[in-house]
C-alpha cells in the first residue's frame, strides 16, 4: 500500500508518542489490535492537523529488540522533546479498557487518561505502575524513565487465546478498537487543550448578564451549561493548577471545558 507522509507544523517542538510492536506473526489481539487502533488514531488527529499544538511520533517497533534498537539510536532526542507517551497493545477483545500509569503516575499523559477514563461514557480502570507489561516497562527502565503510560484491555494473562493460533480475527472487533481510538483521542484533546488557570477576578461572582451571557428575562437560555462551566472554572481557579484538575471536580472530561476557559479569559475572570 501507498504511504503518506504528511509534515504537520506544531505550535511547540513538544511531541506525544504512540507505540505498538510488530513481530507476532498472525496474531490478532496480541499485535494487529494496536496497529489498527493506531490507524484511527492517526487518521483522527489527521483531521484536525492545523489545530494541534503537539506533534505525534507513531512507532511501530518488534517488541523488545526493537524497541531497544530504537532507544539506543533516539533516547536522548525522546527526552528533550516528548511530554507523554503511550502503549497500545491487546485492544481489541471484548474486556473493559484499562490504563496503566507511567512509573512516576502523575505525568500529563497519567493525568489527561485517568480524567478520560473515569469520567466518561465508557468507563474504565487505572492501575498504577507495575514493572511487567509491554514495552512500556522498557520505556520507564531505571536510567530511560520516559513518561510512557500504557492502555491495553485483557492483557498477555487475560484471555486463554494468547500465544497461541486461535489469537486470531474471532478474538478481536472493530467496535472495541473503534472504541479505544476514541478514548485515546479525547486523551490527547485533554491534553492538547489542558491550560494553566490563574484568578483575575476577585470577590463576588460577576453579573453575567451585563457581559452578554445571561438573559434579562427568565432563566431560559441555550448555553446554560457553558456558562455554568464559566463561573465553575473561575471558582476553582485559585485551588486548582490546570484545566485537568477542574475538570476532575466537576467530573467531566477537560477537553470539554475548552469552550468556557476561552469565555473565562475574554471577559476576564481567568488568565
Amino acid at each position: 500500500p501507498k504511504i503518506e507522509t504528511v509534515a504537520i507544523l506544531p505550535l511547540t517542538d513538544k511531541e506525544i508518542v504512540l507505540f505498538t510492536y510488530t513481530g507476532h506473526p498472525s496474531m490478532a489481539n496480541d499485535q494487529l489490535s494496536g496497529i489498527l487502533t493506531l490507524i484511527l488514531i492517526y487518521q483522527k488527529l489527521h483531521k484536525i492537523k492545523d489545530t494541534l499544538n503537539y506533534s505525534y511520533r507513531f512507532l511501530f517497533c518488534p517488541e523488545t529488540i526493537g524497541t531497544a534498537a530504537y532507544l539506543n539510536r533516539n533516547l536522548e532526542k525522546l527526552r528533550q522533546s516528548m511530554i507523554a507517551g503511550f502503549t497500545v497493545t491487546f485492544i481489541g477483545d471484548q474486556t473493559s479498557i484499562k490504563y496503566k500509569q507511567s512509573k512516576s503516575g502523575n505525568t500529563l499523559g497519567d493525568r489527561a487518561a485517568k480524567n478520560c477514563l473515569l469520567n466518561g461514557e465508557t468507563s474504565g480502570k487505572v492501575f498504577e505502575y507495575s514493572p511487567f507489561g509491554s514495552d512500556e516497562r522498557h520505556f520507564n527502565a531505571p536510567g530511560i524513565d520516559l513518561p510512557f503510560g500504557a492502555f491495553f484491555r485483557a492483557g498477555a494473562e487475560g484471555y486463554k487465546e494468547y500465544h497461541t493460533s486461535l489469537d486470531n480475527k474471532t478474538t478481536i472487533s472493530e467496535e472495541k478498537m473503534s472504541e479505544a481510538a476514541q478514548i485515546i483521542f479525547e486523551t490527547i484533546q485533554n491534553m492538547e487543550s489542558n491550560e494553566a488557570i490563574q484568578t483575575k477576578h476577585y470577590g463576588f461572582e460577576p453579573k453575567l448578564d451585563k457581559l452578554g451571557l445571561y438573559p434579562t428575562l427568565g432563566k431560559r437560555f441555550n448555553n446554560k451549561e457553558e456558562i455554568m462551566n464559566v463561573l465553575a472554572i473561575w471558582r476553582l481557579s485559585q485551588e486548582c493548577n490546570d484545566t485537568i484538575d477542574i475538570a476532575n471536580l466537576l467530573r467531566v472530561k477537560s477537553y470539554q471545558l475548552s469552550a468556557a476557559v476561552k469565555i473565562g479569559k475574554k471577559i476576564g475572570l481567568i488568565s
